[in-house]
C-alpha cells in the first residue's frame, strides 16, 4: 500500500533504503513470532526506527506500548502489559532488547510485508497526566492508517520521497506519530530522524523540507 520504490529513502543521515526498511521490519516481526511476544514496549529517539519497529508488531500481531517517559509509574505500566522492551536508547528496565541487534540473524524471504490498512492490532499510548489524571489511548493500526490518509490528503503539499518531514513533537505521542509518521509514510516522505527541540535546529534541517508537527 506504501508508494515507495526499492531505493526510495525511508530516512536519511544515515541513508536508509525502503528495501533494507522492509527487510529489517520482516526480521523484527519474524523474532516477535519466533519469541511468541504478544506485547512489546517501544522507547526510541530514532524516529525510522520506531517507525520500523511498530509496522513490525502490527505485522506480527503484536501490541505496542508507548510509553509517556520513563518513570517508575511508567516502567511498572509496561511491565504489567508486556513482554519485553525494544529500544535504541538505555532503558532501566528487565528484558530489555536493542533494536540494532533484536532479529538480524533471522533469514528473511523476498516477500514484502503486507502493512494492510484494516490491521486490527492494538497500539496503546500512555499519557503523563500533565494536564490531568494519565490514562491510556487505545487506537487500532487500522485508525493510525485511516488517520494518516486523512492528512495526506487534506495538507496542500505535494508527495514524493524529495521531501523529508521534520517534527518537533515526540513520534511517541499521538500527534507526533500520526502526522510526521504515518501521513509521511502515506505521502512516500523521507522521515526526519529525531525530534528537534529549537528553532535553530529547525532553522538547520530545513532545506527542501516541511515541518509537519
Amino acid at each position: 500500500m506504501l508508494s515507495y520504490t526499492d531505493n526510495a529513502l525511508i530516512s536519511c543521515n544515515p541513508d536508509w533504503t525502503y528495501r533494507d526498511f522492509c527487510q529489517r521490519v520482516a526480521q523484527i516481526a519474524a523474532e516477535f513470532q519466533r519469541r511468541k511476544i504478544n506485547a512489546v514496549s517501544i522507547w526510541f529517539n530514532d524516529s525510522a526506527s520506531l517507525t520500523c519497529v511498530l509496522l513490525a508488531a502490527w505485522e506480527a500481531n503484536v501490541t505496542v506500548l508507548f510509553p509517556p517517559n520513563l518513570t517508575t509509574e511508567s516502567l511498572l505500566w509496561a511491565k504489567a502489559n508486556s513482554q519485553l522492551w525494544l529500544t535504541d536508547n538505555e532503558v532501566v528496565a528487565e528484558n530489555v532488547e536493542q533494536f540494532s541487534s533484536f532479529g538480524t540473524l533471522n533469514q528473511i524471504s523476498t516477500k514484502r510485508p503486507q502493512f494492510s490498512p484494516t490491521n486490527q492490532t492494538e497500539l496503546w499510548l500512555k499519557t503523563s497526566g500533565s494536564t490531568g489524571e494519565a490514562k491510556t489511548i487505545v487506537k487500532t493500526a487500522e485508525q493510525m492508517w485511516r488517520g494518516g490518509n486523512v492528512l495526506a490528503k487534506t495538507v496542500p503539499f505535494e508527495d514524493g520521497n524529495h521531501i523529508t518531514s521534520l517534527a518537533t513533537v515526540s513520534s511517541q505521542h499521538i500527534y507526533g506519530l500520526t502526522v510526521h509518521i504515518m501521513m509521511s509514510l502515506q505521502k512516500g516522505w523521507c522521515i526526519g530522524r529525531h525530534q528537534l527541540f529549537s528553532p535553530q535546529c529547525l532553522i538547520e534541517n530545513t532545506q527542501k523540507i516541511i515541518l509537519l508537527s
